[in-house]
């Protein structure tokens, strides 16, 4: 059996790798005690892929909200640990998908979704393109995203 683990902006995480890189475990625990404060699985190996990184890492122009019912090809996803006005901290996601557009939100739903995808698909970077559908669905508090397919 062959594993990968990945170190997280929320923990340590698993998967074994198989000919469609399912399986494993993540945790995206400990989001409050990460040494570790960004996850990124965009293929970084030339001075091109590190401009596009930071473009990406920096940019808040396209929303994930604004996606909602609409799908995103899922290929990568770059998340850190932000720190929010009130001083919580919270996962800042952003989706990139085949066509390198990129989605971003401060969202536990989606973070919670990503967990599941990552377990039944294994990690990013993916060769063939998931497809997700964010959704905005009522929680107790008002609303939180997801990710459907």
């Amino acid at each position: 059996m062959n594993e990968m683990t990945v170190t997280t902006p929320f923990g340590e995480a698993t998967t074994e790798i198989t000919e469609t890189s399912t399986g494993g475990s993540f945790d995206f625990s400990g989001l409050e005690n990460a040494s570790q404060r960004i996850f990124c699985s965009i293929p970084i190996n030339t001075p091109e892929d590190r401009k596009k990184l930071f473009k990406i890492a920096q940019s808040n122009d396209n929303k994930v909200d604004d996606m909602c019912n609409k799908t995103i090809e899922l290929v990568d996803v770059y998340a850190e640990v932000a720190t929010l006005k009130d001083g919580t901290k919270a996962p800042r996601i952003i989706l990139i998908d085949k066509d390198d557009n990129y989605y971003s939100c401060t969202s536990f739903g989606i973070l919670h979704a990503l967990e599941k995808l990552f377990y039944i698909y294994g990690a990013p970077h993916y060769e063939t393109p998931v497809a997700v559908v964010p959704k905005r669905v009522k929680t107790a508090q008002g609303h939180t995203l997801t990710l459907t397919m």
